[in-house]
C-alpha cells in the first residue's frame, strides 16, 4: 500500500499541474468566445469563479477516488494488486503535455496573431468640412462627435471614442488601415455641409475587411438641433440594423433624447469639448467659457453643465485651481446635470472624480459603476475610475484592467496611454511603461504631461534626476502653468543640492497654484532643508489646512518635534492607526504611519508604536521600491527605528543601488527616524556616495543648460 499511496499522493499533483494548466487554457478559450459573442463584462468572472470553485473539488476526487475499468471507485474499496495508479498517472502526463502544447499555441495566437475584431465594432471619423468655410470646422467635428456619442450608448456596440477616432483627422490613411489601427470591424466616414439655414449630412459604413461600403444615406433638413438629433437618432439606428445589434428599449429612449432645443447652445458646447481636448491651461480656461455660454443660453442643458465640471477638475489636476475653487463650482455643476438628467453617465463619471478629490472613495466608486452600467462604452469612465484607483487608493493592480478595458476604447487616446503607463509605474514594470509613454507622445507630441512622465520614470525609477529635468523643461516648454511638472522640477533641484533653482521653480509652482498642495508641499521641503524654523512651522500649519493629515505635514510636525498635533491630526485622519483597534496600513498611509508611529513613541506609548511600525513593514513588502508609487527609503527609516542597524544599513544600500535618489535626504540623511544611523561610517560613506552622484548629474544639467535647454535662470 505504501508504493500505492505514493503514487496516488503523485497523481494528486499531476491532477493539480492538469487542473491548472486546462483552467488557463479554458479562460483563454473563453476570452476569444466572450469577445466573438459580445457577452457581458462579468461572463468571465462566471468562468473564473466556476474553475476557481472546481480546483479543491478536482482535488478531493483525485485523493479519495481512483479511475477503474469499470468506473470510480474509492481507493479504500481497491485491492493493491488491482490499483492502476500507474497506469493512470502515464495517461495525466500525456494529457499535460497535450494542454502544455495547446497553451503555448493560444499564448503565440495572442502575441502575434491577434484576434479580428468583433463585427459589432465602429469607429466613427471626424466628418469632412465641406461647407467652404473653415471657421465652420467645429460643427462638423461636433456632428461626428456626437454620432459617436450616440452610438456609444448602445450597449451591443463597440465604440471606438472620441480622442482615438479623431486622431486620424487630416491624415491620408485608408479605411482597412484605420480600422486595424483601432481594432475594429466597420468604420463611418461622413461629411457635413452648411448653407445658411440648412444642413447636409452625408455617412457611409464601411466595411474594413473589403473596403466597401455597407450602407450609405444623405440627408438634407433645415438646420435646427431637432433635425440634427433626429438625423443622429436615424443613422444609429440605421448601424444597429446592419451590424445586427439588438436595441434594448433603455437604448432607443437614449436615441430618441435631444439634450437642447438651442443649435446656440450647442454650437458652444462642441467648442468647449474641442478646447478640453487639448488639456494645456490655456485651452482649459477657454474650454471653461464655452460651456459657461452653452448653459447661460440654454439653462437646461444637463451635458454642458458636466462639461463645466469636467473643465473644472482638469484646471485643478494641469493649471493649479485649488481645490476649494473646483469644489465651488464644480460640484454644484454636476448636481443640477443629475437633476435634469438622473439617468447621464457622463454626470456620474464627473461625480466620480469629485468625490475623490474630497476622500470618498465609496461614493466614488459607485458613482463610477453607475456610470459605466448606463453606458459601457464611455471610455472615460474606465479611465477616471482607474485614475482614482492608481493615484488616490495607490491599487495599480485593480486600475490596471479598467485602464485596459478603457483602452480598447480609445486605443489612440495620449491622458489614457499616460495612465496606463502610470498604472505599469504602480507595478514596477517601467520598461512597459516606457513604452506606453512613448506611444502617448509619438500620437500627441503637444502633449505635456507626457513629458514630464517620462521625466518622473527617468527620475523616480533610474534615479537620473538630470534626465528628469530634461524631459521636465520639454513639458515646461508645452505648457508653463502645468502644476505637477513644476512641482517635479522643484523637487528634482532640491534632491540635487541647488537650492536657488529649486526656490525658482517653487514660485513658479506658487504663482500657478498658490493654494495646491503641491507647490505648497516644495516650499515647506525648501524651508525644511535650509533649516528655517520659522519657515517650516508655517509651510506645515498652512499644508495642514489644504490637505489635513498629508505626508509632508506629518514629516515635518515630528522633526519639528510637535507630536501632539501629529497625533491630534491622526486620530481624525487616521484612526485606524490608534490603538483601539488593530492598525491598518494601506500603499497611501505608508509613510504617515511611520510618522505617527514616531509621535506614538515619544509620547510614551511605545507599544502601539512597535504595532504601527511592524504593520507599516507588512505593506512595504507589497510594494516596489522603485517608481513615483515606490516606497524609497522607508524599509531604512523602519528598520533603524526598530534598532536593526545592519539591516537598516542592507536596505540603505539596495535602495542606492535601485536608484532611489529623488527623497534621499528627507529619508535618510535627515530623517527624523535615521538618528541610529546618523553616526555610522557606513552610512555616512553611502550619503557621500549619493552626494557625488547628485554632483555629477547636477553637473550635467549645468552643460545641458549652457546648450540652450529651456532652462531659465534664477535673476
Amino acid at each position: 500500500m505504501g508504493l500505492v499511496s505514493e503514487l496516488r499522493r503523485r497523481n494528486v499533483l499531476r491532477m493539480a499541474v492538469l487542473y491548472v494548466v486546462a483552467a488557463w487554457v479554458v479562460m483563454q478559450v473563453a476570452e476569444v468566445v466572450i469577445g466573438l459573442a459580445s457577452l457581458p463584462a462579468w461572463a468571465g468572472s462566471l468562468v473564473l469563479t466556476v474553475l476557481a470553485i472546481g480546483f479543491p473539488i478536482a482535488l478531493v476526487m483525485s485523493w479519495f477516488y481512483e479511475i477503474t475499468p469499470e468506473g470510480l471507485a474509492l481507493e479504500k474499496d481497491i485491492a493493491s494488486k488491482d490499483s492502476i495508479t500507474r497506469v493512470t498517472g502515464r495517461r495525466m502526463d500525456f494529457i499535460v503535455i497535450a494542454l502544455l502544447a495547446a497553451a503555448v499555441i493560444l499564448f503565440a495566437m495572442h502575441t502575434w496573431w491577434p484576434i479580428a475584431p468583433t463585427g459589432k465594432s465602429v469607429a466613427v471619423l471626424a466628418f469632412e468640412n465641406w461647407s467652404g468655410d473653415p471657421e465652420q470646422e467645429y460643427f462638423s467635428d461636433g456632428i461626428s462627435e456626437e454620432l459617436l456619442n450616440t452610438l456609444s450608448r448602445v450597449d451591443d456596440l463597440r465604440v471606438i471614442s472620441r480622442s482615438s477616432s479623431f486622431s486620424f483627422k487630416g491624415k491620408d490613411l485608408d479605411v482597412p488601415t484605420i480600422a486595424k489601427k483601432l481594432n475594429v470591424a466597420h468604420v463611418l466616414e461622413g461629411s457635413v455641409r452648411r448653407m445658411g439655414d440648412s444642413v447636409r449630412i452625408t455617412v457611409q459604413l464601411v466595411d474594413a475587411s473589403t473596403d466597401s461600403h455597407l450602407w450609405s444615406e444623405t440627408f438634407d433638413r433645415e438646420l435646427t438641433t431637432h433635425n440634427i438629433f433626429a438625423i443622429q437618432s436615424e443613422i444609429a439606428a440605421a448601424i444597429a440594423d446592419k451590424l445586427q445589434a439588438t436595441l434594448s428599449r433603455q437604448d432607443q429612449v437614449s436615441l430618441s433624447n435631444v439634450p437642447t432645443a438651442s443649435l446656440e447652445a450647442y454650437q458652444s458646447y462642441w467648442l468647449g469639448k474641442q478646447r478640453m481636448f487639448s488639456r494645456t491651461s490655456a485651452s482649459l480656461e477657454q474650454a471653461l467659457e464655452h460651456f459657461k455660454k452653452a448653459v447661460e443660453i440654454d439653462p437646461k442643458f444637463a451635458l454642458a453643465y458636466v462639461g463645466m465640471a469636467d473643465t473644472y477638475m482638469l484646471l485643478g489636476d494641469y493649471a493649479g485651481m485649488s481645490l476649494n475653487h473646483v469644489l465651488e463650482y464644480g460640484e454644484p455643476a454636476i448636481s443640477k446635470a443629475l437633476m435634469l438628467d438622473g439617468e447621464l453617465a457622463e454626470a456620474y463619471v464627473a461625480r466620480g472624480a469629485m468625490r475623490a478629490k474630497v476622500g470618498d472613495y465609496a461614493g466614488s466608486v459607485d458613482a463610477f459603476q453607475r456610470a459605466i452600467q448606463l453606458d459601457p462604452n464611455y471610455s472615460r469612465a474606465y479611465h477616471w475610475y482607474g485614475d482614482v484607483l492608481l493615484i488616490y487608493l495607490r491599487q495599480p493592480d485593480a486600475a490596471l484592467p479598467l485602464l485596459e478595458r478603457a483602452y480598447t476604447l480609445d486605443p489612440v487616446s495620449p491622458p489614457l496611454i499616460a495612465t496606463l503607463g502610470q498604472a505599469l509605474v504602480g507595478l514596477g514594470r517601467f520598461e512597459e511603461a516606457m513604452e506606453y509613454y512613448q506611444k502617448a507622445l509619438e500620437i500627441e507630441p503637444a502633449y505635456a504631461s507626457t513629458y514630464h512622465l517620462i521625466g518622473s520614470l527617468h527620475a523616480y525609477a533610474y534615479g537620473r534626476l538630470d534626465l528628469g529635468i530634461r524631459w521636465s523643461l520639454e513639458s515646461y516648454a508645452r505648457d508653463p502653468r502645468y502644476i505637477f511638472n513644476l512641482y517635479g522640477l522643484s523637487i528634482y533641484y532640491l534632491a540635487l543640492g541647488d537650492d536657488q533653482k529649486a526656490e525658482y521653480w517653487i514660485d513658479q509652482a506658487l504663482s500657478s497654484g498658490p493654494d495646491r498642495y503641491q507647490s505648497n508641499m516644495a516650499a515647506a521641503l525648501l524651508n525644511f532643508r535650509r533649516g528655517n524654523e520659522t519657515g517650516v512651522r508655517e509651510a506645515a500649519d498652512r499644508l495642514q489646512a489644504i490637505v489635513p493629515g498629508n505626508n509632508a505635514t506629518l514629516l515635518l510636525y515630528v522633526a519639528s518635534g510637535r507630536y501632539r498635533e501629529v497625533l491630534r491630526s491622526a486620530s481624525e485622519v487616521y484612526p485606524q492607526f490608534m490603538c483601539d483597534r488593530e492598525p491598518e496600513v494601506s500603499r497611501p498611509s505608508l509613510q504617515s504611519a511611520i510618522h505617527v508611529s514616531l509621535a506614538l513613541k515619544k509620547t510614551g506609548d511605545r507599544e502601539c508604536a512597535d504595532r504601527l511600525l511592524d504593520k507599516a513593514l507588512e505593506q512595504l513588502r507589497a510594494m516596489p521600491r522603485s517608481g513615483f508609487f515606490g516606497y524609497g527609503f522607508a524599509d531604512v527609516e523602519i528598520y533603524a527605528r526598530q534598532n536593526k542597524k545592519e539591516q537598516a544599513l542592507a536596505a540603505l544600500r539596495q535602495a542606492i543601488d535601485d536608484g532611489c535618489c529623488v527623497s534621499w535626504w528627507m529619508q535618510a540623511e535627515r530623517s527624523p527616524h535615521t538618528e541610529l544611523l546618523r553616526d555610522d561610517p557606513e552610512f555616512n560613506a553611502m550619503m557621500d556616495e549619493i552626494r557625488h552622484e547628485m554632483a555629477t548629474q547636477l553637473k550635467n544639467v549645468r552643460e545641458m543648460e549652457a546648450r540652450g535647454a529651456p532652462a531659465p535662470t534664477s535673476e
